[in-house]
């Protein structure tokens, strides 16, 4: 295995493939709160061709170490809103599941197997939501039930600790006809839906992981919805594709003044380090993101 390398080593190291560090000790500053191989993420996007189109450990010229600093820093923005608004629109599912599956089958219908397509994977989110309890049996209203019901948690409880991924496979696993009734509370059928749970669900994980977002290439984008989505639609495979899906599940006003302000904001205050089409954006993607 490679040893460790110094924080001057790994300045060194940017130097010589000709990234320009205009300050030594606020590198070695932000190297030492940050992981090397997290810049370096960053840096892979900016290296050179050789004439047979292959990459050269060497950086393109004019290159500087704050570029790569602000694109940083812009991409930890971008990734905290999409995590507030991911947030937003797991408890909007959430909340939506909850009710209307608590009202047709009864306060404790998620516990029981008949009510759902696959009895064995009912079985496998039964055995997360019991490790989820005990993860979280300190909370006040699961202490509760655990102590004066007996361990029963009606559903508009139980849905609390639910992850997204959770989510995503109680929803999947729903039949058919009670899919339809949560999909058509957002307009869609019940296919797409469960296509923009888990693209949802996958997105909110990369993000929680601190992920890269800025020109990073999705391996997963989310089915097109006519009912949702403008008709010349096409997927970029980047997070613009995410903040199409998002819209749909957040109200008109907090989309629109709080969401989109904050990514006007950060969009234009590092406009001179960012390239749009890095996260997939359009020139008219304030238009297009907007709720009428």
């Amino acid at each position: 295995m490679k040893l460790p390398s110094t924080y001057e080593n790994q300045i060194s190291k940017f130097i010589e493939r000709g990234l320009h560090v205009e300050d030594f000790d606020e590198a070695m500053d932000v190297l030492s709160r940050m992981n090397y191989y997290s810049v370096t993420g960053y840096l892979h996007d900016f290296r050179q061709l050789d004439s047979n189109g292959k990459l050269k450990e060497e950086y393109v010229e004019g290159l500087t170490f704050n570029n790569i600093i602000n694109i940083i820093d812009f991409d930890r923005k971008l990734r905290t809103l999409l995590l507030y608004t991911l947030e937003i629109i797991e408890n909007n599912l959430k909340t939506k599941i909850s009710h209307y599956f608590s009202f047709k089958y009864g306060s404790d219908g998620y516990l029981k197997k008949d009510n759902f397509k696959n009895k064995r994977s009912h079985e496998k989110t039964l055995k997360i939501f019991e490790k989820q309890k005990r993860i979280n049996r300190d909370l006040p209203y699961i202490k509760h039930h655990s102590n004066k019901r007996d361990d029963k948690i009606p559903m508009w409880v139980a849905i609390n600790i639910f992850n997204f991924g959770m989510v995503y496979h109680f929803y999947k696993n729903m039949k058919s006809k009670d899919q339809k009734q949560i999909a058509d509370q957002v307009n869609t059928s019940k296919i797409i839906l469960e296509s923009w749970i888990e693209t949802l669900s996958k997105t909110r994980n990369l993000a929680a992981h601190n992920m890269r977002l800025y020109n990073f290439k999705l391996a997963f984008t989310p089915r097109k919805c006519f009912n949702n989505l403008s008709d010349d639609f096409q997927p970029t495979y980047k997070i613009y594709d995410m903040f199409l899906i998002c819209k749909i599940f957040v109200s008109k006003d907090t989309w629109n003044k709080d969401i989109l302000g904050f990514l006007r904001m950060i969009i234009n205050e590092y406009e001179d380090y960012i390239d749009l089409n890095s996260i997939g954006f359009p020139i008219d993607w304030e238009e297009k993101l907007t709720i009428k």
